[in-house]
């Protein structure tokens, strides 16, 4: 399994608990600085296991003849959360851990992590940022959301992963922003377990 530097790419968040809750035999490599560096790496045989979010990734993985998708999380889509339909019948990582999380505590974290897997790449200001200047902003993120060439633009690299709307963000975000620190510690010590964090 490749990471990114130190910490934990979102997709990675499947591995841990499939090392936590399902017993997969998980030895985490480290050192692969991108996606294409995972990619190549599992091409060589020097990782038999990664995770990846664009559909292009996957797509070439699997056609190889050597790969197949063991899990998926699900991907946000007008406020629910649904399967990719390229994955096709590939479990869902909630449905494959639901009733082995025992720990009140532990539940949190996954959920977090879950949410994190939906975020991705985004963009906040500070707190007290002039209203303005939010407004600003906000007009610019809805229109380059519905400016069709950023959508045709976005289809061409990952056709099967929706555009997460403003409301699904905001919504994402909040959750994330109230997860206390005694989950945030409990995830320390998980990736401490194996071997993530010192």
């Amino acid at each position: 399994m490749g990471l990114v530097g130190s910490t934990l790419r979102s997709g990675n968040y499947q591995v841990l608990w499939g090392a936590t809750f399902l017993n997969w035999n998980v030895k985490w490599v480290r050192g692969y600085t991108s996606t294409a560096e995972l990619r190549q790496a599992m091409e060589r045989g020097e990782v038999d296991m990664s995770t990846f979010g664009s559909t292009i990734d996957i797509d070439y993985l699997v056609k190889i003849g050597k790969f197949a998708v063991v899990s998926q999380s699900r991907t946000l889509k007008d406020g629910k959360l649904t399967p990719r339909p390229t994955l096709g019948n590939a479990p869902i990582i909630s449905d494959l851990v639901r009733g082995k999380i025992k720990d009140p505590q532990a539940q949190k974290v996954f959920e977090y992590g879950e949410n994190v897997a939906q975020v991705g790449m985004w963009l906040a200001l500070p707190p007290k940022t002039p209203e303005a200047i939010v407004t600003t902003y906000v007009k610019a993120f809805d229109a380059t959301l519905n400016d069709p060439r950023y959508q045709a633009e976005f289809t061409k690299i990952d056709p099967d992963s929706p555009v997460a709307s403003k409301a699904d963000l905001e919504k994402l975000v909040h959750a994330l922003a109230k997860v206390s620190p005694e989950t945030l510690q409990h995830l320390q010590v998980e990736l401490r377990r194996q071997g993530l964090a010192n």
